[in-house]
């Protein structure tokens, strides 16, 4: 029963050392049958309480009636924070965010596009993998040609090395299949920004992204960059 007197269901009563347990009933009531006699150790348990492990001496074809006492206990989890850090450094100028493997892996992101919802002043949205993904680092665009315009010029480099989409020579349509069998749409990313989709969560091990004009060094860009670090290029 509870510490008020109230009797609790569903709690776990269980002998240790033998392989014996019972539940309480709808009036905190357990029985116990052909335990072994000598000193024995019952133990409650169940989510959400906490009791005292009651030791009881029972002999051979002897009927014990026991009580335990048990109360309730609220469970509780550590605080976690999951976000990107900011920073800067004297040598490269703009707003820097850092996410590491830890954030990756709580977050249980299905794509780049998932992860950088953790850069401050990013949209969150649903996971999805059904229509082309790209970075928008400094503005909400409130058009499709300057969503655009945003993710071209946005570099993403991966283990020191630029990937680009400038080859992609796609007609930038919606292509649409019509008829029986055919295979759904897709959303062509020429003259755009790298599909975010193509970087698998699980290939990383931190990313750090750059708001503003980063470091010319970088090359090809002018509304941010992201530096990925791969599992791989950590070791």
């Amino acid at each position: 029963m509870a510490g008020s007197g109230a009797p609790v269901q569903g709690v776990a009563v269980r002998v240790e050392g033998q392989n014996r347990w019972t539940f309480s009933g709808a009036e905190g009531r357990f029985c116990l049958r052909e335990l072994e006699p000598g000193v024995l150790r019952l133990v409650p348990e169940r989510i959400g309480i906490v009791g005292a492990t009651l030791e009881v001496e029972v002999g051979s074809g002897v009927t014990a009636e026991v009580e335990l006492i048990v109360s309730e206990r609220a469970l509780e989890l550590p605080a976690l924070v999951v976000s990107a850090r900011e920073g800067t450094r004297s040598s490269a100028p703009g707003s820097r965010s850092t996410i590491d493997r830890s954030a990756v892996e709580h977050l249980q992101a299905s794509s780049l596009a998932d992860l950088l919802q953790l850069i401050p002043g990013q949209v969150a949205g649903n996971p999805s993998l059904a229509s082309a993904q790209q970075s928008l680092l400094r503005q909400v665009p409130t058009t499709a040609e300057a969503a655009r315009a945003n993710a071209l010029g946005t570099s993403l480099v991966m283990d020191g090395t630029p990937i680009s989409n400038n080859a992609n020579l796609q007609t930038d349509v919606t292509i649409l299949n019509s008829g029986a069998g055919s295979l759904p749409p897709f959303s062509s990313v020429a003259g755009r920004g790298v599909d975010l989709r193509s970087v698998s969560p699980d290939e990383i091990e931190s990313l750090e992204v750059i708001r503003g004009i980063p470091s010319a060094r970088h090359g090809d860009l002018t509304t941010g960059l992201i530096l990925v670090q791969t599992r791989v290029g950590a070791r």
